[in-house]
């Protein structure tokens, strides 16, 4: 894909960026399915992702774009096999962020909320935030936190895949 990197450069970097900043949230666009890609290369793109310490994976699956150098590239990959293929990336994308959420129960964290009052029956009465490092967090639904941020203990992961917390704090500036 006429990228001007190596894994091995984009690996250490990855490792630089833990090295300094050892909770950092690291998400990384995948684009499965592109022409050229065997089955075999699929495998090593997988391994590679699985071994690298990130967060996350926002995966994309390969359509053509009409005037586009890819259109000359084969083998083709299938529609069936793009999708099968960025299914696997997607479930291993939910294992990779789950390990990094449970690498952060325990720690404090400041937390920004959202407007948004989340989606659900089981989340009915909840709001969500982030924290400084990407970890998305709910909390019980508190008008006075909409846009604010409050230093929070990570608590444990909710079955919907988000972080549960109890504040430790007030209201940062106020």
């Amino acid at each position: 894909m006429r990228r001007r990197y190596k894994r091995e450069l984009y690996a250490e970097r990855v490792a630089k960026i833990k090295e300094l900043m050892p909770h950092a949230c690291i998400g990384v666009d995948v684009i499965v399915g592109h022409p050229g890609e065997t089955e075999a290369l699929f495998r090593e793109t997988y391994e590679f992702l699985n071994q690298m310490p990130v967060s996350y994976l926002h995966v994309f699956t390969y359509s053509e774009r009409p005037n586009t150098h890819a259109l000359t590239i084969r083998p083709v990959v299938s529609g069936s096999a793009r999708a099968e293929r960025s299914k696997i990336l997607h479930i291993l994308s939910d294992k990779k962020r789950r390990a990094f959420y449970e690498s952060q129960v325990g720690r404090e964290a400041t937390v920004l909320f959202e407007e948004d009052v989340a989606a659900g029956a089981t989340l009915a009465g909840m709001m969500q935030g982030f924290t400084e490092n990407y970890v998305r967090v709910i909390a019980k639904y508190d008008p006075l936190l909409i846009n604010e941020t409050m230093p929070v203990l990570l608590t444990g992961i909710t079955a919907e895949g988000l972080m549960e917390v109890e504040e430790v704090g007030v209201l940062v500036g106020h």
